[in-house]
């Protein structure tokens, strides 16, 4: 019988992820959160939902994990970037051809989180509302409030 774990390897993130990251990131944060965008143009809101993205990954104190397939590790099918110190999950992305199989939820999730804490996301996606619903996890978008503290800090 083949599972899961036979098909897919897990691994840190790359330089060559980025650009992958980016376009799936964006492509998601377009559709969830039109009030951050509302009022742009495409080209504007993608330029500004491109820098947030950059700086989430290279000034907020995260863990990216990368779930490839096993024959072919820059064939990524999930990822994931979190804060491991507050459980805060900033962004996490899974090919459609590849959802409820449980790669986020049993192979990226455990690294990156305590399951004795209440785990939290920055948007309601149709899945995290379900898990918000049954008391799983909280909806809170602590990543403007991060992106904030760090320009803050930046400036002081």
């Amino acid at each position: 019988m083949t599972t899961i774990d036979n098909l897919i390897s897990i691994r840190e993130i790359q330089k060559e992820d980025i650009n992958f990251i980016l376009s799936s990131t964006l492509l998601c944060l377009t559709k969830y959160t039109e009030s951050i965008v509302k009022g742009m143009n495409r080209s504007d809101a993608y330029n500004y939902l491109e820098k947030i993205i950059l700086c989430a990954l290279t000034r907020i104190d995260s863990s990216i994990f990368i779930a490839c397939h096993k024959e072919d590790s820059n064939n990524i099918i999930a990822y994931i970037i979190a804060d491991p110190h507050s459980n805060h999950i900033y962004f996490q992305y899974t090919k459609y051809s590849y959802r409820k199989l449980g790669i986020q939820r049993n192979l990226l999730l455990p690294l990156v989180t305590d399951p004795s804490l209440p785990i939290s996301v920055n948007w309601p996606t149709k899945e995290m509302l379900k898990l918000a619903a049954s008391s799983r996890v909280n909806i809170r978008n602590k990543f403007v409030d991060t992106l904030i503290e760090l320009l803050f800090l930046k400036e002081s």
